[in-house]
């Protein structure tokens, strides 16, 4: 009619009163500067040349990425975000933060990279440096507690466990199969033995 605008069809165009079909590479381009494309050419695109690509839904519906009936991805309206791998959920967003199933891992890193890093600035740093793992802490206390009555601490390791002030200088050192050493200012000063105790000083 006088009033429609022109529509320019292709070989490859075609439609059958349902449905539009297109060839491959043929695409579907919206805005002035055709930002938006929509096309296949052995896989398929949805292209942003100039701005973000925004999914919105008006009301609290979820939106799902899936591969077949199998859920990859979950976003639920007003509610959780979901990761999910091989259709079993991983990771979720709470209300409180995050929620993960099952183990997280980080790459190995350095000092400077591959940690959990806690705090507003990173003041906690969990880490492992490809030989050796740590817990360090930058800025006041570090604290380990149990919140219930009667339930202990235990330090368990099949080697040693050491501990040390920051400038590197033993302070307890826990001996797999051996003694338990207590230092002040780097210098033995107590330590357990296979009949008793041995103390190096002075017992106040």
């Amino acid at each position: 009619s006088g009033t429609a605008n022109t529509l320019e069809a292709e070989s490859t165009l075609t439609y059958d009163g349902t449905n539009l079909d297109l060839g491959d590479a043929k695409k579907i381009r919206l805005g002035a500067s055709q930002d938006l494309q929509i096309y296949h050419d052995t896989e398929s695109y949805i292209k942003s040349a100039t701005a973000s690509v925004n999914l919105i839904l008006e009301t609290a519906h979820d939106a799902y990425i899936k591969h077949g009936t199998e859920t990859m991805i979950k976003c639920t309206g007003d509610g959780a975000v979901e990761l999910y791998y091989d259709n079993s959920k991983t990771f979720e967003t709470i209300s409180a933060g995050v929620r993960v199933t099952g183990n997280m891992s980080i790459a190995d890193g350095s000092t400077s990279s591959g940690k959990v890093a806690l705090g507003t600035g990173d003041d906690l740093n969990l880490y492992h440096n490809g030989t050796d793992s740590y817990v360090e802490n930058k800025t006041g206390d570090l604290y380990l507690s149990t919140t219930n009555s009667g339930d202990d601490i235990i330090l368990y390791s099949l080697d040693d466990i050491q501990l040390q002030v920051q400038s590197g200088e033993d302070a307890i050192k826990c001996i797999g199969n051996g003694a338990v050493e207590l230092y002040h200012d780097n210098s033995k000063k107590f330590e357990t033995t296979s009949t008793g105790a041995s103390i190096t000083g002075v017992l106040d």
